[in-house]
C-alpha cells in the first residue's frame, strides 16, 4: 500500500489538505466518480441525502456532519465551523 502525500492548499482563511488518492487496487476501497455521486444522490431519500451532500461537497467524515447544530453554519457568510474532528488541528471553518 502506497502511503499518502500530504501537502495543503488555502482559500480564504481555511486550509485544505491535499492527498495523493490511493491506488484503485487496494481491496475494499473505490472512490466515486462524478457520475456515480449523481446516480447515489438521485436516489438517496432524506436525510441520507442531505448528509451526502455536505459530505461530498465539504470532504467531512459522517460523524463530522452528526455533530453539527445551527451554531456551526453560517448562513450570511456560507461557511461551516467543523467542531471536534478526527485529529487535533481539525476545528476549521471552511467555505
Amino acid at each position: 500500500m502506497s502511503e499518502a502525500t500530504w501537502s495543503a492548499f488555502s482559500i480564504g482563511s481555511c486550509t485544505y489538505p491535499v492527498v495523493k488518492p490511493f491506488p484503485e487496487e487496494i481491496p475494499d476501497v473505490h472512490i466515486l466518480t462524478f457520475e456515480e455521486e449523481l446516480k447515489y444522490l438521485a436516489l438517496a431519500s432524506e436525510p441520507l441525502k442531505s448528509v451526502a451532500i455536505i459530505m461530498l461537497g465539504q470532504g467531512m467524515r459522517p460523524d463530522e456532519v452528526f455533530r453539527m447544530t445551527y451554531s456551526n453554519i453560517d448562513f450570511i457568510n456560507r461557511t461551516i465551523f467543523i467542531v471536534r474532528g478526527k485529529t487535533k488541528n481539525a476545528d476549521v471553518l471552511c467555505p
